[in-house]
């Protein structure tokens, strides 16, 4: 009979499981935000405090190890909005696709984990964010859910997308629609019509702090605009949610993959006669996996004729294919140009687990 163990890591001894992490991301349903990079730099932002438990959970298997679960735990009510439960360190920011870590699902080791956490801190409800719909472990769930070990709250349900890579750029912009390799020349008229001298360049550590810059006037343009949109009553309702929501809950930073995560790395599109950084793409190489993680992208609405989030893409997708790697993931969202570049819809949920193991 297999005999399942379990260790308890503290968040500053990560570098403790580097072996068997790394391991274990060798796993087909692991993505980038499951890689012991980004939970090393995730470590240093993880909010602690009363009420609050985390650490990471190391599953082993006949002294083997098989799971991985970096843990956040509320142990009570904190800050009036945040609830008991278990929760993903990562969760609510931009981390993506938050799972356990493993290369084969287990799924006798993932109960000896809930057991087991239930046994240090009582039985608490599980949350699992943007969940990969084709994982195992999303699967395990629903199973357990219809054998009646556990109750699923309703899901939300998210849309994320993904491309699989021809062998070569020529046969990848072939397999394109004609509506899209024509954009792809009107803008290259455009610029050569209109003296714009653009450049695009890859793994661009000298603009950084532009792309932030960037990043956070192009959300304050949507968020207006958003609110443009609502009558007056809607705009006030939203303005007090969000004030309560900013006071009280919990998060985990947003920006900092970009700044803080070596493995994360941007793309930018510079206007050469102005010196200015005038879109970007905050993006991953997984070569576990083979694939291209494009994590953000933000350009400057005054050059939207130029469309130049379109060209950092594109010269990053034909790049990927020149190195080799099989997929691009898109990650989380429905953004036109998602399917414009023949991304595949998959689909996320959130899910909200009461377990009766």
């Amino acid at each position: 009979m297999e005999k399942y163990s379990i260790r308890k890591i503290p968040l500053s001894r990560i570098d403790e499981l580097r072996p068997e992490w790394d391991g274990l991301f060798q796993g087909k349903d692991m993505t980038f935000n499951q890689s012991y990079q980004w939970y090393d730099m995730l470590k240093d932002y993880t909010p602690a405090g009363r009420g609050i438990d985390c650490g990471v959970y190391a599953v082993e298997r006949d002294g083997e190890p098989v799971m991985i679960a970096p843990l956040w735990i509320l142990t009570r009510r904190v800050r009036l909005v945040n609830a008991p439960g278990v929760y993903f360190i990562g969760r609510n920011s931009y981390t993506d696709y938050l799972n356990l870590i493993y290369r084969d699902f287990d799924g006798a080791a993932f109960e000896f984990l809930v057991e087991s956490v239930a046994k240090e801190h009582g039985p608490l409800p599980w949350h699992f964010e943007l969940l990969h719909e084709d994982s195992a472990t999303y699967r395990h769930l629903r199973q357990l859910e219809k054998e009646g070990r556990c109750s699923l709250g309703p899901a939300v349900r998210t849309q994320c997308e993904g491309l699989r890579l021809p062998d070569s750029p020529e046969e990848y912009l072939k397999s394109l629609k004609a509506s899209v390799r024509q954009r792809l020349r009107t803008i290259d008229n455009r610029c050569a019509t209109d003296g714009m001298d653009l450049d695009v360049a890859l793994d661009d550590k000298e603009h950084i702090s532009d792309c932030m810059e960037l990043y956070n006037r192009r959300n304050k343009t949507l968020v207006s605009r958003d609110r443009s949109r609502m009558k007056r009553r809607a705009r006030v309702y939203f303005a007090v949610k969000r004030l309560v929501h900013d006071r009280f809950l919990i998060e985990f930073p947003q920006y900092v993959p970009y700044r803080d995560c070596r493995d994360v790395r941007h793309a930018t599109v510079i206007d050469r006669s102005a010196g200015k950084v005038i879109a970007f793409i905050g993006y991953a190489w997984d070569t576990v996996h083979r694939t291209a993680y494009v994590i953000n992208v933000a350009y400057d609405e005054d050059y939207s004729r130029y469309s130049p989030g379109i060209k950092c893409v594109k010269r990053l997708i034909d790049t990927a294919i020149s190195e080799g790697f099989t997929d691009v993931d898109f990650t989380r969202g429905n953004e036109q140009y998602k399917s414009d570049f023949g991304g595949v819809r998959h689909m996320l949920s959130d899910l909200k687990v009461d377990f009766r193991l």
